[in-house]
């Protein structure tokens, strides 16, 4: 059988064909046409809480790397073999730790793993690595904990937070320039910006 789209997204693809578990199954579909129920297989993970895989092409994705989902992918075609095996037909023998070694809380490299590892923790995992772990693997008690807090640290701006800029982070002015004075205490951000646009619009080199 010919290569499906979705196997191009895979560093160890293998090869496209059908699936063990559904012989009779012998047609690629698109991504969008995925829509088998996961929840019985997210609860046997126990990840049925993770509501950026509830549904088959996004669990399908996840295991492939692809966290934010566009249009595009949706047109992606895929083989029945690699939907049962990144789908919900997907399995793992591994018992120690997921994490990549440079990124582990873990300090043996033979740490059992206990706590499945969501989307979120596998997106955290590819942006810090640049390694794809799949969904629903298992993680030590101490990545547990070390991802937690990452996330943590990380949470976005509430929607009615206003967005603040650093003053430490402003391109310096050089007070060389004609027109242009070094700031003191009480001159604010506006004045000294509305002389820096003055200044501009009056600069006959531009």
């Amino acid at each position: 059988m010919a290569s499906c789209g979705y196997s191009l997204l895979l560093e160890n693809p293998g090869s496209c064909g059908v699936s063990p578990d559904y012989p009779s199954q012998a047609v690629y579909v698109t991504l969008k046409e995925c829509e088998k129920d996961v929840l019985d297989h997210l609860k046997f993970f126990k990840i049925s809480g993770d509501g950026a895989i509830d549904n088959e092409m996004k669990l399908i994705l996840a295991r492939a790397g692809i966290f934010e989902i566009e249009k595009k992918h949706e047109s992606i075609t895929i083989c029945p073999r690699h939907r049962a095996d990144y789908g919900i037909r997907w399995r793992s023998s591994k018992v120690t730790c997921a994490v990549p070694k440079d990124f582990a809380a873990h300090k043996s490299a033979t740490a059992k793993g206990s706590k499945p590892i969501s989307s979120k923790d596998a997106h955290c995992i590819l942006i810090n690595t640049g390694k794809c772990v799949e969904v629903g693997l298992l993680m030590c008690n101490s990545c547990k904990k070390f991802l937690k807090d990452q996330h943590d640290q990380q949470l976005p701006l509430q929607p009615d937070e206003p967005c603040t800029v650093s003053t430490e982070m402003l391109v310096p002015v050089d007070t060389h320039e004609e027109g242009i004075s070094s700031p003191t205490s009480t001159d604010s951000l506006e004045e000294m910006f509305s002389r820096l646009e003055v200044t501009s619009l009056d600069d006959s080199t531009f």
